[in-house]
């Protein structure tokens, strides 16, 4: 019976002894550097329109809110008009719903008519969205043709359609690239996807490629 006690409480020691830690790296995680970069507020300076964002987050823990309310207000120092605020989960279950929320803190971003999300809340991952969001030119996504490959247009088995719509909703082109038929990748490519070849490339295509 003693024995039985001693691992029991062995147990709870240890399980508290994980969350302890667990608690303290995630507060080493959320925390952020007081300044922002220099690339990050060149590009906030030279933002058009307002920003609204909104964050999905439960009042508990309050370092979660503490952490994202912290980063908006240094965004905010260096443009004006970003309108921000809290929306507990719990209260409003419709919207968590419609705009499909899943993380705590999550972000909902509208600018330059368009709407995003954002759960990977970092300076880096929020200027990089926004950024995005103000380009006009969109970030191309290249899926390799030709050979057999599959189609980012083939809304088939093996098609890809779903994944091209899913891009095309956060401002990024997935394009066909024929490697015989063009010169060079365009260069606002940021990927180039080879999905099952039934061919082998030719040299040439390998260095376009490379």
């Amino acid at each position: 019976m003693k024995y039985y006690l001693f691992f029991v409480l062995s147990s709870i020691t240890a399980a508290l002894t994980l969350w302890i830690s667990l608690i303290h790296e995630q507060s080493l995680t959320l925390t952020e550097p007081k300044t922002l970069s220099a690339n990050t507020i060149a590009k906030l300076n030279n933002m058009p329109g307002k920003i609204t964002i909104q964050s999905f987050s439960m009042p508990q823990p309050i370092i979660v809110r503490e952490y994202v309310e912290n980063l908006i207000k240094q965004f905010q120092q260096h443009k004006k008009d970003i309108e921000f605020r809290f929306i507990n989960p719990d209260l409003a279950p419709d919207l968590v719903r419609k705009h499909n929320i899943h993380s705590n803190g999550e972000l909902l971003i509208r600018a330059q008519h368009k709407t995003r999300k954002l759960s990977l809340i970092r300076e880096n991952t929020l200027i990089d969205l926004l950024y995005n969001m103000h380009s006009k030119k969109k970030d191309l996504i290249g899926f390799i043709s030709g050979h057999g490959e599959h189609s980012p247009y083939d809304k088939g088995v093996d098609g890809y359609s779903t994944l091209y719509v899913a891009l095309k909703k956060i401002n990024v082109l997935a394009i066909s690239l024929n490697l015989d038929a063009v010169k060079d990748i365009p260069k606002n490519t940021h990927a180039i996807v080879i999905s099952s070849p039934k061919q082998p490339y030719s040299d040439k295509e390998i260095a376009t490629i490379k």
